[in-house]
């Protein structure tokens, strides 16, 4: 492996000069710059990070260290806007998975701090409440679609309360007042925001809550969650008094809804309207119909993210505290408003009708 000695002679000049090209010294001629390069770049020599530190200088580096992100499909546009933002300052984005493994975290941690990264941006694949032991006094640390406890560090989540919220808003406002919530499992913070979302807007809206229909998903087995799956959907179909539309925790469990209710040879949305969350675009452009949801940000909440890093990057402070990003409702064709008595839709369907 070429050093700067190699380089230094290789371009007919001292090391001294190499060293001072190295550090950004302006006051060399430009055959002597040119002369330089092209040994470095015939030797394949590179300064390392950690050497460019040492002599006050920025490594240019930011890292990312995510738990199962990159190879998770619906969380993987966290990544890409964390490298958006890199490319737009010109730094080298370094991405290391922790396997969920504490002790990978701080190996990672050691590695990268090593190369004299400027900033660490730590990332989760679900929103969760992750523990932080390490020090980051001198080195930002930002975090991702998660939070500490100790609320130490600047956090990027999404506003899974009201994602929930402008959902559920939207069903009433098509005319639905008797709503079922399948839920995600129900120790999952996500799924304790975004029953709160759905509990606010029926409560605004003067519309009681079911108790019997907000029903939480169980760890389980593929095999036994579509077994309890198709029960639950017999159950509450049922009964004389049937919900006109069903919430569910994510688009992959509206997936499965929609394939049971197809199977019961109930139509969607003419019997039943069904709306899920993530838009997971693999799944909810692709359902017959395609599926009215609502967005996790995974893409601004990586920018986000970067953005904050660079912001304590350039002023050396170090800022806490949580910011939410939008969780925007993404409407296609698996709602539609609610047939009243006489046969008309619901008020908002006619005033629309109105205005066109």
């Amino acid at each position: 492996m070429a050093n700067i000695h190699d380089v230094a002679k290789r371009a007919d000049v001292s090391v001294k000069t190499v060293s001072r090209y190295l550090s950004g010294y302006q006051g060399i001629s430009r055959k002597t710059v040119e002369r330089i390069e092209k040994a470095a770049e015939e030797l394949e020599f590179f300064p390392s990070a950690a050497a460019r530190s040492l002599r006050g200088q920025p490594s240019g580096i930011l890292c990312l260290i995510a738990d199962n992100l990159t190879t998770t499909p619906f969380s993987f546009d966290i990544v890409k806007g964390v490298q958006s933002v890199c490319e737009i300052h010109g730094k080298l984005l370094l991405i290391g998975e922790t396997r969920e493994s504490p002790h990978i975290f701080a190996q990672l941690i050691r590695r990268f701090r090593q190369q004299k990264v400027e900033a660490i941006i730590k990332a989760t694949f679900y929103h969760k409440q992750i523990e932080i032991t390490q020090k980051f006094e001198h080195c930002p640390l930002v975090l991702v679609n998660c939070f500490d406890e100790a609320g130490r560090f600047s956090s990027v989540v999404p506003d899974d309360e009201q994602g929930a919220y402008d959902l559920t808003k939207r069903l009433i406002t098509l005319g639905h007042r008797d709503i079922a919530n399948i839920t995600l499992p129900e120790d999952m913070i996500a799924t304790r925001l975004r029953q709160q979302g759905f509990v606010r807007a029926m409560q605004e809206s003067a519309i009681p809550l079911n108790a019997e229909w907000i029903i939480h998903a169980e760890r389980k087995e593929p095999a036994e969650t579509s077994t309890w799956l198709h029960a639950l959907l017999e159950r509450l179909l049922a009964g004389r008094k049937r919900p006109t539309a069903i919430m569910c925790g994510n688009d992959k469990m509206a997936l499965r809804v929609i394939m049971h209710l197809h199977a019961m040879n109930i139509s969607i949305p003419d019997d039943i309207s069904v709306v899920g969350y993530d838009d997971y675009t693999l799944i909810s452009e692709n359902t017959v119909p395609p599926l009215t949801t609502a967005s996790l940000p995974y893409y601004q909440m990586g920018v986000r993210a970067a953005e904050l890093a660079f912001d304590m990057m350039a002023n050396g402070a170090r800022v806490s505290g949580v910011e939410k990003c939008r969780c925007d409702v993404v409407p296609r064709e698996s709602d539609k408003a609610l047939q009243q008595p006489d046969g008309r839709g619901s008020a908002q369907e006619e005033d629309m009708a109105i205005i066109q």
